[in-house]
């Protein structure tokens, strides 16, 4: 393969002939007639292969109890929709929508909306790695916190505090709870989490997950399979996850239930 791959970047040069599709294919060792098997661009000399897979996140419940139904009810725009349409400035048609939308919903799904983990639910290691990414400089210790941090805080009419997050960072979230929850964690268990957290990326939409570990290319088993392996896991863990911060984090016991589904 090597040396097929030299031969035909020699040929490129300026005064040599291209090689013709058969020659380039047998110099690739790949049968014609199983060129649709070849799994090119990758093959089974490479060392290595990852994935990036995309979630649908949701969260379930009423309309009071739910981030997404709660930040358009209490948003600028609505007020402004609202105060519209009482001046006579606009029809009532999109506030009757709107409210229609939020009320008529005991219990609803929400795609994409966010959750509100109540902030005494988090154990001593789950609120430092909170405190940790709501710096403004996260690898500096003495930083204060980001301009923006109060579009993440919430007080309920209680006075109970919650922290408002995506479905993505509820994952790495859940994770540090997990290991703060541990009396005596094994080391490479506790580096493994730690190191995992890291391959949930945050975003304020659909989360998205890295491989955990680059999966080795077999000729027995095809990277198609072995990539397909590695994402079964993680998807799994990351549902593990979900069912644990559901329960752990009192997500369930406020009225919200986080679920997600494979998207891509």
């Amino acid at each position: 393969m090597r040396h097929g791959m030299m031969w035909l970047l020699n040929s490129n040069q300026d005064g040599a002939s291209a090689p013709s599709v058969e020659e380039a294919l047998h110099l690739l060792g790949i049968h014609r007639r199983k060129f649709a098997d070849s799994q090119l661009p990758f093959t089974f000399s490479d060392s290595t292969a990852g994935s990036e897979s995309e979630l649908q996140a949701a969260v379930s419940g009423r309309a009071e109890d739910v981030d997404l139904p709660l930040q358009i009810r209490h948003s600028g725009f609505f007020a402004n929709v609202i105060r519209h349409a009482q001046n006579d400035e606009t029809s009532r048609r999109p506030v009757t929508a709107i409210e229609r939308y939020l009320d008529s919903r005991d219990e609803a799904v929400w795609e994409n909306s966010w959750a509100r983990v109540p902030l005494r639910s988090l154990n001593k290691f789950a609120r430092s790695v909170l405190t940790e990414d709501l710096r403004a400089r996260k690898s500096d210790p003495s930083s204060g916190p980001r301009a923006d941090m109060q579009r993440f805080l919430v007080r309920h009419a209680s006075g109970r505090e919650f922290v408002r997050v995506p479905i993505s960072y509820l994952m790495k979230l859940c994770l540090a709870q997990f290991l703060g929850a541990q009396e005596r964690t094994p080391t490479v268990i506790y580096h493994t989490a730690h190191r995992l957290m890291g391959h949930f990326i945050n975003d304020n939409c659909s989360p998205e997950t890295l491989s955990f570990n680059v999966v080795s290319l077999h000729e027995r088993n095809g990277a198609g399979r072995a990539l397909a392996r590695e994402k079964a896991k993680r998807y799994l863990l990351t549902q593990l996850l979900l069912m644990y911060a559901n329960e752990s984090l009192d997500l369930q016991s406020e009225g919200q239930r986080a679920v997600l589904q494979s998207a891509l």
